[in-house]
């Protein structure tokens, strides 16, 4: 573990700790407010009613949330701001390159290959553990997928929006300035290692729509995402992983009907097979 997690030591490092955490925080509620002020603007043009006294308010909240037209036109902005303000708090710190801060160096084709086929493999292994406990498709994605009207729009939102600025700011700056603090604190290895579970925590916490072996299951990819970063020592790597995911997720929710009449064919071959 020890020797899998370790990487070289640079003269330039990146924010510490308090910094890196400011700087995140910023980041992360500036694309929520964006987000939040184009459900507003949305809803207003809808005709909704933002009346607090109305018993009918929050439930009217709920639909917007939940309403994929509005997940797309507000996640595409929201994301693009939050990657370029992550970009403009790494080139503040004049000691390191943005480049050698967020590690934006172009892997070998090779190595993108490899790591897209280990996470193939692992979401195939959760789904399979998932459908053995009888886990469904949570209703927050059956909910916004069946609201929307413009596909084409949520796929991007979905597809490149939302994981260009989770990896940027998962993977990238909150990682290297966690990662560098607790390694002068500890050791390279023990800060990497602390450094790659909190940020996968921190990214697992904040899919809470979603239900608790679900947000397990994003822990565990945030660790497959994060070995992806350190291993190949570029961050386009769990980009693309995190692009796929979504990807085949966004094809499951299209094909959903056609999927579940394949399951249920081949629970029924496993059936009349002999024992």
């Amino acid at each position: 573990m020890t020797k899998l997690l370790k990487e070289p030591e640079n003269i330039s490092t990146p924010w510490g700790f308090w910094a890196t955490i400011a700087f995140s925080l910023i980041a992360f509620i500036v694309m929520s407010i964006i987000q939040g002020l184009v459900l507003v603007v949305y809803a207003i043009q809808q005709g909704a009613n933002f009346d607090v006294n109305d018993k009918d308010f929050t439930q009217s909240i709920n639909r917007y949330a939940l309403d994929g037209d509005l997940l797309g036109l507000a996640e595409i902005p929201s994301a693009t701001i939050g990657v370029l303000l992550i970009l403009w708090f790494a080139s503040m710190r004049k000691s390191i390159s943005v480049r050698q801060y967020l590690h934006l160096y172009w892997p070998r084709i090779g190595s993108i290959l490899k790591w897209l086929g280990i996470m193939f493999l692992v979401m195939i292994g959760m789904q399979v553990v998932m459908t053995s406990l009888g886990v469904e498709t949570p209703s927050f994605m059956t909910d916004v997928y069946g609201s929307t009207e413009n596909k084409w729009l949520l796929w991007v939102a979905v597809v490149i929006g939302a994981p260009f600025f989770e990896e940027f700011l998962f993977r990238g700056f909150l990682f290297e300035g966690l990662r560098h603090s607790f390694s002068k604190l500890t050791s390279s290895a023990v800060g990497t290692t602390l450094a790659v579970l909190i940020t996968s925590g921190i990214w697992a916490v904040i899919h809470m729509q979603y239900g608790w072996i679900e947000i397990i299951s994003i822990f565990a990819i945030g660790i497959a995402l994060a070995l992806a970063r350190l291993k190949t020592g570029s961050l386009f790597v769990p980009i693309a992983m995190h692009m796929m995911m979504n990807l085949l997720a966004s094809l499951a929710m299209e094909f959903q009907p056609e999927l579940e009449q394949l399951e249920k064919s081949a629970v029924g071959f496993i059936r009349v097979l002999p024992h």
